[in-house]
Parts: C-alpha cells; structure tokens; sequence
C-alpha cells in the first residue's frame, strides 16, 4: 500500500505545505563542488598523499562538523579544499543535468520524494566503471523497487506504461532515509504521522459535512408511542426530510412531519474540539518534518 498510502498523505494540504516548504527551501542552497589537494607544505615537502589517504579523508570528512574543526582536521593531514574547474565532468553533469531538467528542479524533486515518501531515486545514464554518466533522471518513487541480495541490492525493477525495466545496482543512485523497520526502504515522515492524518482528515470531512447541511446539526426521527412503522415508511419519510431539510438551500426550514418526531443527537463543532484539533496537527506535522508551524497560517502567508 505504500502507493495509496503516499496519495493519501500528500493530498493532506499541511503535509503537502510542508513538502514544498523543504524542497523549495532547498532550490536557494548554493551548488559547490570541491576536491582534496595537498597544503603549501606538503606540496613545498614533496611528501606524497596516497589515494588510501585521501579516501580514509573523505569516508571521515561528514563526521566532522563545518568550520574552523573541520579545516584544522584537514590540516593534520596536510590537505585542504579548493573549488572544482568550470569544466570538471562533475559540475558540467549537475549544470547540465538532462534533457528537459535543471539541477534547481532535480534537487527540488529530491527532498520532494525524501520527505514524501522517504526515498528518492536518480537514473544515471551513459558511463559505466570507467567513465561517469552523462545524464540523470529522477525516477518517481512508487515505480520502483529494490531488488535484494545475498549481499546487499541486487539491483532495481521500474514498471512503467505497462513495462517492467531492469537495472544493475550502479544505475540507480538511492537515496533514503533512515528506517529501522526495513533495510532496503527508508521511513517517510508520513509513517509517524498516519493518525495526526487520519484524524485531521476526519476533521476536514466533519467540517464539509457540517456546512454541506446547512450547518444543520445530526439528529434522529421518531415515531409516536405504539404506531407500527416498517421500513418502507421509515425511508419514504426519512427521504421526505432529507429533501425538505438537509443542505444549504433549505437553511432555516421549519421541521413539520406529520406522526414523526425531530431530535437533535450531534455536537456543535466548538464541542467537538473543531478548530483545536487543527492546531494539534499543525504542531505535529511541524514537529515531524522541521518546518516552521507559522507556514500553515493564513495570517502568514504573505
């Protein structure tokens, strides 16, 4: 169900504001790419900076925090960074992207897909083990599964217009999130936010119906004491009220049915909590995905 259950949630309109707030947020960063050289010393020594070295450097390089840390970590291993060439292969890819794509809408889409369904897939196209690939394509997530292993992913299976397409596992690059319920997918943030969902749901639902009837609260109808009424009568009187009574246009009718009786059974929505459960989940979606709560208020939309 993990389709359903992804339509289901970014048709939700705070969880969908909370998508666009991150993946937008992310259009703004700018885009570097940097390498690891040796520092005037190591060059004026001639000592050698092995490739073991430079890779045990850069597997250690996310585990350190940015700033002066970091560069002085560097410095004890007598590297330092410095931005790529305008024509390195890396940043020419990225600039370009692919054909009908540009990077602002590739990494837009990507923190779109993390967040929503909490993996994102990239196709890298041409290359192979020897040369990098020339184009990347974003895959939409519900299309495609991993392919396990004996030893880690085997590769990946896409079905699209009625095709099934193969790929080997260095064609897909497959970003997740963390998921201590399944190796192979990772958690979005709608899995711990099923029941806020479902409840706001409910809510919005409760409010359409609300109005929808005229802001005619629910009751039921009842005969007198001691006359037999079958069922046949039953709907033909209940259909009669309905047509009379429910909806906006008959706001304001008085009720007047000949043998039947008229109780109010439902809540009012301020005991129904209406507007407080809203902002319960606006905390809780804010709380959940790291956006700011002020994004779902109308006051602060502009």
């Amino acid at each position: 169900n993990v389709k359903t259950d992804l339509e289901f949630a970014v048709s939700h309109p705070y969880y969908y504001a909370a998508l666009r707030h991150i993946a937008r947020a992310s259009m703004g960063v700018p885009l570097r790419i940097m390498r690891l050289v040796p520092d005037g010393e190591t060059q004026k020594s001639s000592r050698y900076i092995s490739k073991a070295t430079s890779s045990h450097v850069q597997r250690q390089w996310s585990k350190w925090p940015t700033g002066d840390a970091k560069s002085e970590w560097l410095r004890t291993k007598g590297l330092v960074t410095e931005d790529v060439d305008d024509d390195h292969e890396l940043r020419l890819l990225l600039d370009r992207v692919s054909t009908g794509s540009t990077w602002s809408f590739l990494i837009y889409s990507t923190l779109f897909d993390l967040d929503a369904s909490g993996n994102c897939y990239w196709e890298l196209v041409g290359g192979d083990k020897f040369r990098p690939p020339t184009e990347i394509y974003r895959i939409e997530p519900s299309t495609i599964k991993v392919k396990p292993g004996e030893h880690g992913v085997a590769g990946y299976e896409m079905k699209a217009n009625g095709k099934t397409i193969e790929f080997s596992p260095d064609e897909i690059l497959h970003f997740r999130y963390p998921n201590p319920l399944d190796q192979w997918y990772g958690m979005p943030a709608a899995t711990p936010l099923r029941q806020t969902l479902l409840t706001d749901w409910n809510r919005m639902l409760y409010g359409n119906a609300f109005f929808a009837n005229g802001t005619q609260i629910g009751g039921i109808l009842t005969s007198p004491d001691g006359v037999d009424v079958d069922d046949d009568m039953m709907q033909r009187r209940l259909d009669e009220f309905n047509k009379a009574h429910a909806g906006v246009k008959n706001l304001g009718k008085v009720v007047a049915m000949e043998g039947f009786q008229y109780h109010e059974t439902g809540h009012a929505p301020k005991d129904a909590e209406f507007l407080g459960l809203a902002n319960r989940s606006d905390t809780e979606i804010s709380a959940v995905t790291g956006t700011p709560s002020a994004i779902f208020k109308a006051e602060n939309i502009n």
